[in-house]
């Protein structure tokens, strides 16, 4: 089998995916893919489809929903405790120059978005400071688990990489790479194999293409301090964890509704155009006879001829607009009534609590497994600078937590009579928002003898 052979639940995911990826995207991606998204009218011609399509209005409400939820989970930057030698990590987390908050809002959307991520140390081939590479859900293309102990044999990605086209500076070529992540006799090894010049570099036309479209580039093993690595330093993130576990995306359904709206969008804007402008009539004259419509026209018509407009009446446009509406309605249901811009008048914090604990859930749960993630690649990158223990805290707190005035003056009269230290005081400040987050974002362990300073 080729290098580009396909997992079987990637093949079973891979549409599912790319749908959701093309509606985040907005409307340009959608509208693009035709009538994938918006089929055909029955007799409509490829000028009156592309009118058809034109005029349909693609709400990005899933792009909105997942701004809000991803933003809901990094609000609050996590609480790190790391040595120092650790904090350059931190400023510089890939080879991209991706900083810490960047990877954290990278690996939240993903996961709320797609339901996967695959998430790798890596280090320069030449030696130098490891990065962390993530790669889409779409872009792990094959990969195979031990069945005892979990552990990942092997996976294969795929990237598209530009190169510059030979004799012009100016132009670029697209191609597509693969990426072979295994164990060679316990060594962790990389093959890089590479679409063929003379085949299309789309991914369409290299699935399942024969080996002899791929060349191989070349094979590296990564070394850290001149040793090699006995297993591949890499995760999968899902909602429930870290794991390869396949999940069906967290949005899907916000996607699925989003993509119907569209249709009905497409049904009304249809409707309006050919029924919104009146229709002059005019019965019991020669159909010959040539009338101009305006304030400085006069009509000579016989005695009982009729003239009058033909408009619309009915009830179909405004099923339509229902429709428009109850799916609206629906997509808000399913995203946490973020988009729900109406009111329930005076209402108890607890009542909203509750009334968002399921959905609250939900984030709670991929706040945890991307805090598993980032305590994982973070680690990994630690043991080998011999820099100690680091400890990711994401806050999963997502409801306005803010004290009252009261409740400050309370909390400070128990600090000063000795009720409470000063730790707690501390943290219920922080819990409460009236910290600035940076005040404890990064706590540094001396290694040696436990001592922590806050910064």
């Amino acid at each position: 089998m080729p290098i580009n052979t396909q997992h079987p639940e990637y093949s079973y995911m891979v549409d599912k995916w790319t749908r959701v990826r093309d509606v985040i995207d907005g409307s340009d991606a959608v509208k693009k893919k035709g009538t994938k998204y918006l089929p055909r009218l029955s007799g409509q011609s490829d000028a009156e489809y592309a009118a058809y399509k034109q005029r349909a209005l693609f709400f990005s409400v899933s792009g909105r929903s997942l701004s809000a939820l991803t933003g809901l989970v990094t609000r609050r930057i996590p609480v790190i405790e790391a040595s120092d030698e650790m904090r350059k990590y931190f400023e510089d987390s890939s080879h991209k120059s991706m900083s810490f908050h960047e990877l954290f809002i990278d690996l939240t959307d993903e996961v709320l978005m797609q339901g996967r991520i695959f998430a790798l140390v890596d280090w320069p081939e030449a030696g130098g400071q490891a990065y962390v590479v993530t790669y889409a859900a779409e872009s792990v293309i094959n990969w195979k688990f031990d069945n005892d102990t979990g552990e990942l044999l092997w996976a294969v990605t795929m990237e598209t990489i530009y190169d510059e086209v030979l004799g012009d500076q100016f132009e670029e070529q697209a191609k597509t790479r693969y990426r072979h992540l295994h164990l060679v006799d316990g060594v962790y090894t990389v093959d890089v194999y590479e679409v063929a010049s003379n085949t299309t570099a789309s991914v369409s036309a290299t699935m399942g293409a024969g080996s002899s479209s791929l060349l191989p580039v070349g094979q590296y093993v990564p070394r850290v301090n001149g040793n090699t690595l006995d297993y591949i330093p890499g995760i999968f993130v899902n909602p429930y964890g870290i794991s390869g576990r396949i999940v069906k995306p967290p949005i899907l359904d916000i996607v699925d509704v989003n993509l119907s709206q569209y249709i009905t969008s497409a049904d009304l804007e249809h409707g309006r155009h050919y029924t919104a402008l009146p229709t002059p009539v005019v019965s019991g004259v020669n159909a010959d006879t040539t009338l101009k419509i305006g304030s400085q026209t006069a009509w000579a018509i016989p005695e009982k001829a009729k003239a009058y407009y033909l408009e619309f009446l009915g009830q179909g446009l405004a099923s339509l607009e229902r429709a428009m509406a109850e799916k609206t309605s629906q997509m808000a249901q399913f995203s946490t009534r973020l988009m729900d811009t109406t009111t329930r008048g005076s209402e108890a914090a607890d009542t909203v609590r509750l009334r968002h604990s399921s959905e609250a859930a939900t984030l709670s749960g991929v706040a945890k497994s991307v805090e598993s993630a980032l305590n994982w690649l973070y680690n990994v990158m630690s043991a080998y600078e011999q820099a100690g223990d680091v400890t990711i805290i994401v806050n999963k707190d997502f409801l306005d937590s803010k004290i009252t005035h009261s409740e400050l003056k309370a909390l400070t009269d128990s600090y000063v009579a000795g009720a409470i230290d000063q730790e707690t005081y501390f943290y219920n400040l922080y819990r409460g928002e009236l910290v600035p987050p940076d005040k404890t974002t990064f706590v540094t362990a001396d290694v040696n003898n436990g001592d922590q300073d806050a910064e």
